[in-house]
């Protein structure tokens, strides 16, 4: 009488796995518990790699407005804030049209409101972290005068640009945050300007 094969011992090699099995149902098991095995591996891996990923905090650039920017929106004449909306038009020469852009309303703030349109201006600058989006749906500008020269500033705190033009061209661009946007929304609420609508 032959004699019982002992399932205990090996008896071939899986191709598979590369190792030696002990019959159909130890195999199953064995390949079951190596499977469990790897997977919780890789779990632990990559829990691993989730909680000692670091998390960045962007440091604002304190950039300033240039000099020539800043000086005419303190001390020029003739300063005038406009509501945009954003939809880029036919840019044919239109007197209800900013940069192309058509003009929901203006207001020409005096102190103390001008004031803090400059300074929102200029901190929003400052806070800048140098994040620019790929857009320009400007909601907001200013057209002041200074020194025989208009300047004009066509601007998206959404988009987190300024578009600066001088006498209608060489327009210079200049980043900043959104935090201005309360300041410049307040002053045309206050003198019944139309506001754009929000992105």
């Amino acid at each position: 009488m032959p004699k019982p094969r002992d399932q205990t011992k090996p008896d071939r090699k899986d191709p598979e796995w590369g190792f030696q099995t002990r019959g159909p149902l130890i195999a199953t098991v064995s390949r079951l518990a190596t499977i469990r095995v790897l997977s919780i591996i890789i779990l632990f891996l990559v829990a691993g790699c989730a909680v000692e990923k670091p998390t960045h905090t962007l440091t604002p650039l304190g950039a300033t407005l240039p000099d020539e920017a800043l000086d005419a929106l303190r001390h020029g004449s003739e300063f005038t804030l406009y509501s945009l909306d954003p939809a880029l038009i036919d840019p044919a020469p239109n007197s209800g049209r900013f940069h192309n852009y058509r003009v929901l309303g203006t207001t020409d703030p005096a102190d103390p409101d001008r004031q803090s349109l400059v300074d929102a201006l200029a901190r929003g600058v400052a806070e800048s972290v140098g994040a620019i989006a790929a857009c320009f749906d400007p909601r907001h500008g200013i057209r002041v005068v200074h020194d025989q020269k208009q300047h004009d500033f066509v601007i998206c705190f959404d988009c987190l640009q300024i578009h600066w033009y001088v006498d209608g061209d060489g327009r210079r661009s200049v980043l900043t945050s959104e935090s201005p946007v309360a300041v410049f929304n307040a002053v045309l609420s206050r003198a019944s300007v139309p506001l754009p609508d929000p992105p």
